[in-house]
């Protein structure tokens, strides 16, 4: 049983009422749980919404897409090739001052 912290007056259409009466009467519970269920139901529909709009978001956004596979090999191999290039700059560096500390002059 939920413990009510927030005491709360609604002034409702006929309409809306005789819909609320009706769903607490299937359900058997009082007004205000039905309300509550209600709500609770209603914010689910919302987030499962915006969660399916969010996929379908990334379903277009992926299709979009223009990458090929030929694309991808040449993009990763003019990394692997820049990332030699910094290596061999790298290992020059190192030899150049190791060399240079073990020369007497």
């Amino acid at each position: 049983m939920v413990t009510l912290t927030v005491p709360t007056t609604f002034v409702l259409d006929p309409d809306t009422e005789q819909k609320i009466d009706r769903l607490s009467r299937l359900w058997n519970v009082s007004t205000v749980e039905a309300v509550r269920r209600s709500v609770s139901v209603a914010e689910k529909q919302v987030s499962q919404a915006e969660q399916q709009a969010a996929l379908e978001a990334l379903a277009r956004l992926q299709a979009s897409a223009t990458l090929t596979e030929a694309d991808v090999a040449a993009w990763d191999r003019d990394r692997r090739e820049g990332w030699d290039e910094a290596f061999a700059l790298l290992e020059e560096r190192r030899n150049k001052r190791m060399n240079q500390s073990h020369d007497p002059s």
